[in-house]
């Protein structure tokens, strides 16, 4: 019998969320861990060993848990989680021959926010196998890339996209290593100062579909090409 992850991402949840379950299935076993319950290793080993339907926990079990009859993931307020949480929690299921299923529930009585959505959109898009770097990509565009000097935490990526801000960097570099001589400062800052066409944000408001159109434009290297581009 195959069996069932539920997670959610506040420990204060578990146990109303478990009184849920019980109540709607009450043929099943379950079993509640969390970081702070003090037999947690003995419930994943009874929980590992088949002596329980349904595990109910936190995000614990997102990475260094392999149980293949496990084929059901279901995640609870997936708006409150990070991209790569909900990559690695989805990794849990689909480890065996079994056909796997992972659901991302978030409360319909609230508004979510523009970035949690394009989060749980790019995980409904990237279900392919090997698909992590493109996600990995998607999460760098939603939180932001940093400064390349200094210790903030956004800076020019989010403006031109990651394949434009790539190609400016790629492009500083090699002028920087074609001078024989290098200049030092205290406060070093990269000008970008090429022109590329870039769509403006009032054809586009959107700055990931702006950004997505930016990149194929980038791309192209014929007129031919660039006029298949349909933003």
């Amino acid at each position: 019998m195959s069996k069932v992850f539920i997670v959610t991402p506040r420990i204060k949840d578990l146990h109303r969320l478990s009184a849920w379950v019980e109540e709607r299935f009450p043929e099943s076993t379950t079993i509640v861990a969390h970081s702070k319950v003090g037999d947690l290793e003995a419930k994943m080993h009874k929980f590992a060993t088949g002596q329980a339907d349904m595990l109910l926990s936190t995000s614990i079990i997102e990475s260094g848990i392999d149980i293949p009859r496990v084929n059901t993931l279901i995640v609870n307020r997936s708006d409150m989680f990070g991209l790569a949480q909900l990559y690695q929690l989805r990794g849990r299921v689909g480890r065996s021959n079994l056909q796997a299923f992972a659901v991302f529930m978030y409360n319909s009585s609230e508004t979510i926010g523009a970035t949690a959505l394009r989060r749980l959109f790019a995980m409904e898009e990237f279900t392919e196998l090997g698909s992590s770097f493109a996600l990995a990509k998607r999460d760098l565009e939603l939180r932001g890339a940093g400064a390349l000097y200094g210790i903030e935490q956004s800076g020019t990526v989010t403006g031109v996209g990651v394949e434009l801000y790539m190609t400016y960097l790629r492009e500083s570099v090699t002028d920087w290593k074609i001078v024989e001589r290098y200049t030092y400062c205290d406060d070093p800052q990269i000008l970008l100062s090429k022109a590329y066409p870039t769509i403006p944000a009032s054809f586009i408001p959107n700055d990931g579909e702006r950004d997505a159109a930016n990149s194929r434009i980038l791309e192209t290297q014929t007129f031919e090409e660039l006029d298949q581009v349909r933003c």
